[in-house]
Order: C-alpha cells, then structure tokens, then sequence
C-alpha cells in the first residue's frame, strides 16, 4: 500500500509538472508568436506611412506667446501630484484642489444676500422651477445633490440651474429679470473668461501632456475647458433676451474659437469633447441667427471659424491617437496595471492569474487591433466624397469573419482593449452629425447675410453663390449638396440625411438616426428597440 501511495505521488507529480512545462510553453509559444505578429503589423503600418506613437502624432508645439495654455492659469494643471482611487490603483492628480483653482474657484463663492434675495423673488413659492429630469441631470453633472429648490451648493450650479430656466421660460418680463441676474451672477467670472477669450486668439494650444505616466497619464485641461465653454454659452441667452448683442457676438467667437483647442490631441476623449465644443458653439451662433441679431461683420467672422472645422478627419486623427495609446502598452505594464487591482477584489489570485495569461496575447492583440483600426481609417477616409453613413463601414463584416477563428475569440474573450467597432462607429456617427450641423450653421449665416442685404431669404442656395457661398457646402452622410427650401412664412427649412439614410423630407425621425438633421432643431436621441427572436 505505501509502494503504491509512493508511486502515485511520483505519477501525480509528474503530470502537474508536466502540466505546468505545458502552461509555460503555451504562454512562451504565444508570447513569441504574439511579438513576431506585432512587428510585422509595424512593419505594415510604417510601410504606409501611419504614425504608431502618440509622441508622433502630436505637432510641434508653437511658441509660448501663441500656445493657450502657455499661460499661468494653466500652470496648475500640469503640477500633479501622485493619488490613490477606490480600488487602491495609483493615479494622478493636480496639486490645487479645483475649488482653489484659478480658472474655476470663482464658480464656487457663495451667493450674497442681495442675490439670495432677488431669486426668491423671481421664485418666491421656494419651488424647483426646473423639471425632475433637468435637476437630475444638473446634479450629475455637479456631482452634488441638488435640492428641490434653487439654493445650489455653489454659484456655477446656480448659474447652470437659472439657464435651464430662462431656457423654457415664456413671459417675457420673467425672461429679462431673469436673464439680468443669471448676467450678475456670473459676473465674479468676467476677469477669467476675459483672459481665456485673450487665449483662443492665440494660433495654437499645446498641453504638456504627461506621457512618462505611461497609461496612468491625466488629461485634467479637459473638463475646465468644457466648462468655460458651458458658462460662456450661459451668457449669450441673456446677453441677447437683454439687447447686448454685441457682447453675445463676442462670447460667440470666442465659443468658435475654443472649438480648436483640443483639435492636436490625439486621444480619442478629446474628440469626443471637441464634438460637444463644437455643439455649444453652433447653439450659441444659431440662437443669434433666429434672432437676427447678428450684423453681417459678425457673421462673417463666424463663417470664418465654422469653415475651418473638418470633424470628419478629426475623427480619424483621434482613430489613430487610440491606436497609438494601446500600442504603448507591453505585457509587464498590463500585468502591473490589471494585478494592481487584484487585492481590493473578491478573489485576488484569480485576478492576478488572469492578469498573466492576458499579457501573454497583449501583443497579439495590438497587431490585431492596429490593422483593423488600419482597415477602418481607409475605409472611412475612402467614404467621405460619397457620403460617411451607416452603410460605408463594410469592414464589419470582416470582424465577424476573423471572430470565427478560435484564437481570436479567445483574445476577445480575455481581452481588455476595447472592440474598435464600438468607438469607431460612435465616433464616425457623431462626427458626420456634427459636421452636418457645422455645415447647416454656416450656410445659416450665409442665409442671414442674404436676408440682411436683400430683406428676404434666396429662392435656392445656388443664388448665394460665389457672392454669400464660394461653394454650397456637402451633407456629410451623402455627398450630396444641402437640401434647403424657402417656406410661405419667410422662413426657411436646411436639412439632410441622418446617419441612416431614413429621410423624412426635412423632418427628424422618432428613433436616434432616422429622419433629417434638421437646421436649429435637436435631433432625436431615443434608441430603436432591438428586435427579439422567438
């Protein structure tokens, strides 16, 4: 009986050990196969003339008097200190605490007595004048609560808070009453957006990004950015309900202006932002224009702005950053980085095993990743002449081909960078949206010239031309030139094709990307329901 136990041990033994020779031959095989594959999807990449770093896609950076954030209100910004999250992974964060900060630490002061006063009479049933969704909303954004009154925690929630209000307000008394104090309480802000307007007319902006942090980098100039563009657009309501058109014109530029800031990113969350830079600016301009407040001096320097903006090679641009941030990373960072969360978890070894076996096919997976990030670039770059719309992307098609092969399944099964169709096809859908809207706007200012000059607007868009349009600008989504028609009361109608094709004659679909991109109207944002299989 001892033989036998003693023979089992060493038969037992044996297996695991062959077992274990097994595992690390498997990992050895595919950390070898993985690295030949990545740098012959270099070599491929390099043939063509891509850009795989981060640090080669960024353009020089322009001189300190012509770079936005060559400023001392940017300093505190780039002074990070090293912070620790929830999950107990080492982050980075800036040195001020944002309350304190320059460029935001007036958005925090209280509101005095007197202003306290005058909103309650404006709202004297200490009543929520904003509906539940839009407090909500609110909140989200302030991360704070937000009571069931005015009486934010801080002045930039008041101020966000009375511009939802004056947005659905109707009495027109109410409107200016409102509108002048939203203008007071906003005022502790003036010497901060005053520099920043000074800024956006420098040439160029270059934030000294962080890349020695590796994937732990910050981008902390994205959300004051954001946010000086919400306070600024919160300015040109009122500006223009109270008659100061000229200032409302200004804060409009400057909107335009800031559209810039985050075009020499390469990452695709500063395009993303840029998409609702751009969405801020274009509400500002066409508040003016249904308004007919702006002169045709101000119009043309909005046209100016608006031609510049190509959202569609943007969104390329922001491709290639995302694939040259995931190429950054190697097996020893993603093990680092995926077991450093393993401790605060439920089953740590688990999660460190799964680390290891991950970093094993990291590399075969950034060869993937890049020749089909690759694939889609020239497949949307080819599309833009004839139209950038859900039916372009063929290459979906092919994904579902190479997801067939067992290895590859495996990869997605344990991988952790992101499918490229899922931010490829978010991200071209925003651009040809916005792009579209860009295009409308201009042409907007364009009718608003024409109008101004010959008291009504034109019969068709080819009348403007060469005198209001050099050109009449593409519909994204088709290629194809604008759809304009003038209407009995005067006004006119500017519309094109959404993302799928499904046009209405002029008028937005009930789902997210059917019907029209209508000029001035929101477009819809309710999913179709996917269909359930019996």
């Amino acid at each position: 009986m001892k033989r036998f136990l003693i023979l089992s041990a060493k038969i037992g033994g044996v297996l695991i050990l062959i077992v274990l020779l097994s595992v690390v031959a498997i990992i050895g095989g595919l950390r070898w196969s993985g690295e030949r594959e990545w740098q012959q999807a270099q070599a491929e990449l390099l043939a063509k003339g891509e850009k795989l770093t981060l640090e080669e896609l960024l353009p020089p950076a322009p001189p300190d008097n012509e770079n936005f954030f060559a400023d001392p209100l940017w300093a505190e910004y780039t002074d990070m200190i090293p912070a620790m999250r929830e999950l107990g992974v080492n982050r980075w964060q800036t040195r001020v605490p944002i309350e304190k900060r320059q460029l935001e630490q007036w958005g925090y002061l209280p509101l005095t007595p007197e202003e306290r006063e005058r909103e309650h009479q404006l709202f004297p049933h200490d009543k929520n004048p904003l509906p539940a969704s839009v407090t909500a909303d609110l909140s989200k954004q302030l991360h704070t609560a937000i009571p069931n009154e005015l009486g934010y925690t801080n002045r930039r929630g008041e101020i966000l808070a009375l511009g939802k209000v004056l947005r659905v307000e109707k009495d027109p008394q109410k409107q200016k009453d409102e509108a002048a104090l939203l203008l007071d309480l906003l005022a502790p802000a003036q010497p901060v957006l005053i520099r920043i307007t000074e800024l956006s007319k420098r040439s160029g902006a270059s934030f000294p990004f962080r890349f020695d942090l590796q994937v732990a980098m910050p981008l902390p100039q994205i959300q004051p950015i954001l946010t000086l563009q919400q306070i600024l657009l919160s300015r040109v309501s009122p500006e223009l309900i109270l008659g100061k058109n000229s200032e409302a014109a200004s804060d409009t530029l400057t909107l335009l202006r800031l559209t810039f800031i985050e075009q020499n990113e390469p990452f695709l969350i500063s395009f993303l932002v840029r998409l609702s830079s751009v969405s801020l600016a274009l509400e500002a301009v066409n508040k003016g224009v249904s308004r007919h407040a702006w002169t045709d001096a101000e119009l043309r320097h909005f046209e100016e702005q608006l031609s510049l903006i190509d959202l569609q090679n943007a969104s390329l641009f922001a491709l290639r950053g995302e694939r040259a941030f995931f190429n950054r990373l190697t097996p020893s960072q993603v093990y680092q980085e995926l077991s450093s969360y393993a401790d605060k978890l439920v089953c740590p070894k688990m999660v460190k095993a799964y680390a290891f076996l991950y970093s094993a096919f990291i590399q075969k997976d950034k060869a993937y990743q890049g020749l089909l990030v690759q694939k889609y670039l020239e497949d949307l770059l080819s599309s833009i002449p004839s139209g950038w719309n859900s039916s372009s992307q063929s290459i979906d098609r092919e994904i579902v081909e190479l997801r067939k092969k067992p290895v590859r399944r495996l990869i997605y099964g344990l991988g952790i960078l992101p499918d490229p169709a899922s931010y490829i096809s978010v991200g071209a859908l925003k651009a040809a949206r916005i792009q579209t809207q860009v295009n409308q706007t201009l042409i907007a200012c364009a009718l608003e010239r024409y109008r101004l000059a010959k008291g009504s607007y034109p019969p068709s868009l080819d009348a403007m031309v060469p005198e209001y349009l050099t050109t009449v600008p593409k519909e994204p989504t088709t290629g194809h030139p604008m759809q304009y028609r003038l209407l009995a009361d005067g006004k006119f109608l500017l519309w094109a094709p959404d993302w799928n094709l499904k046009s209405l004659n002029g008028k937005p679909g009930e789902y997210s990307g059917d019907g029209d991109i209508v000029w001035n109207q929101p477009l819809p944002g309710k999913e179709r329901p996917k269909s359930v299989s019996k």
